[in-house]
Order: C-alpha cells, then structure tokens, then sequence
C-alpha cells in the first residue's frame, strides 16, 4: 500500500493507462484495503497512486478479485474494470457493512491520471450484485468494442455486451512463424497524431482468467493509424503505416508488409 502495509492481493493486470510507453501495474484487495494502481516511474521503480488516481476511496467496502485494463469506450485511453464479492455468505455477523453479494466496478479513465468511478452509469448489466469472482473480455461480437464475460460464485456467467461503438478502433490478432504461434511477448505501438499507445500479447492475467489474444486499441476519432510497429518474441521488427482504422487484422511474422 502507499503506506507501505502488506495486502492481500487477489488478481492483478498490466497496462500502460497513461500511454506514457511504460506498463503500470494494479492489483486488487480484500474489503477494507484499496485496489493498488502503481504507476511505472520508468527507473525500474513503481509509485503507489490509489488514492491520487481516485481508486483508492471507492474501492475499500469491496472484496475484488478479476481486474484489467481494458478500453471499453476506444478513446485510445485504458479504463478499468473489477470483480467483486465476498467470501463469507454470513459476512454480516461479524462485519455490518460488509456485503456477501456486491457490485463490479466500472473506471473510466480521465486521461489525466485520474479516474472516475461510473458502474451506475453504464447500463443494466453493470447494476448486477452478485458474488463476482473474474472475467474475460473479447469484442465476441466483432461490432468493434470490448464485451465482458463475468463468472460468479454459484451462479450463472453475465455476458455483458458493450453497446458503446462511438469512437474508431483496430483489432489485431499475430501469428509467430520463427516466435512462438501464437506470438505471446510481442509488443505492438500504435501512433495516431499525437497519442501512442502500447500492447503486449500475454497468456493469462487478472484472476485465473483469460481474455481475447487478440490486440485491441481504440483510436478516438482518428480514422487510421499513422503508424504501427511491432516487435516479435524473437526479435524481429516490422512496421506498417496509414492503417485504416474499424477492421480487424491478422499480422503474420515476416509477412506484415503485405497486411492493410
């Protein structure tokens, strides 16, 4: 914690939400301690943001668990979301503000390090309470947006589907032929105008969790890329450039030139 205290930590994800090149770290708690976001100073170093992020406050009634960054409105910014409930179905008895059944919760990034709690403001499906354990997202859909698949605790999954789909965006989905197949340590940097944004193909995260491989950006209102670099597992670079943005792309190691 910021105070240094240890904490329980239940899940955790990676993610560059400042888009300043360098991937933060959140890991979420149990109820009574803050979901942890650690901003990467770039000199091997991390600094405790939770509260100054606003994240800090809001979490500490809630036990979570699945957590990632994920920009589900594309505005090139990574949001967050968790998964909460609680352990003990008799958690009352010993604790009256705790809650066995309990809501996710929905951050919005306000690109400017800070972010805004908006779980009531996103639809029915984020009002849900129940005793949420983790989830994947994936545009299952393929409509352009990041949709959500939540497990809960003797209970059915809630698919809950994103109807946003205001702003631009691009999928990509890499294949290693020299690197691994399914390309897991790649990294991708995605430019348009003045915003960067960075990506890395990984195998698991959150809380026993996997979500879609493929790489998604949201891109605002730009209608391409300027310019999109990846580097393999093995080492290889390879760059594309005026990328159109609303579709989805499958980029094969050593071939990239050839993909639009």
């Amino acid at each position: 914690s910021e105070d240094g205290d240890a904490e329980n930590g239940m899940g955790a994800d990676f993610g560059d939400y400042d888009n300043d090149g360098r991937l933060d770290l959140v890991v979420t708690n149990f109820q009574g301690q803050t979901n942890t976001l650690y901003h990467n100073e770039g000199n091997g170093l991390f600094s405790d943001v939770s509260y100054a992020s606003k994240i800090g406050t809001i979490s500490l009634p809630y036990l979570a668990w699945g957590v990632s960054f994920c920009d589900y409105d594309n505005d090139g910014y990574q949001d967050l979301f968790i998964a909460n409930g609680h352990l003990d179905e008799n958690v009352q008895a010993f604790n009256p503000t705790g809650f066995y059944e309990q809501p996710n919760l929905l951050f919005h990034n306000n690109r400017d390090g800070t972010f805004d709690e908006v779980t009531l403001d996103s639809g029915s499906g984020m009002r849900l309470e129940k005793v949420s354990r983790s989830f994947a997202y994936a545009d299952y859909d393929n409509d352009g947006d990041l949709d959500l698949l939540v497990t809960n605790l003797k209970g059915t999954p809630d698919l809950l589907e994103n109807r946003g789909g205001h702003n631009t965006w691009l999928t990509l989905k890499l294949i290693g032929t020299r690197s691994n197949r399914d390309a897991i340590g790649a990294r991708i940097k995605v430019t348009t105008g003045n915003l960067t944004q960075i990506r890395e193909v990984r195998s698991g995260s959150s809380y026993l969790s996997q979500s879609d491989m493929r790489l998604h950006f949201g891109l605002g209102k730009h209608r391409q890329v300027d310019r999109l670099e990846i580097r393999w597992p093995r080492g290889l670079q390879e760059h594309l450039e005026g990328v159109k943005a609303n579709q989805a792309l499958t980029l094969v190691e050593g071939k990239v030139k050839s993909s639009r």
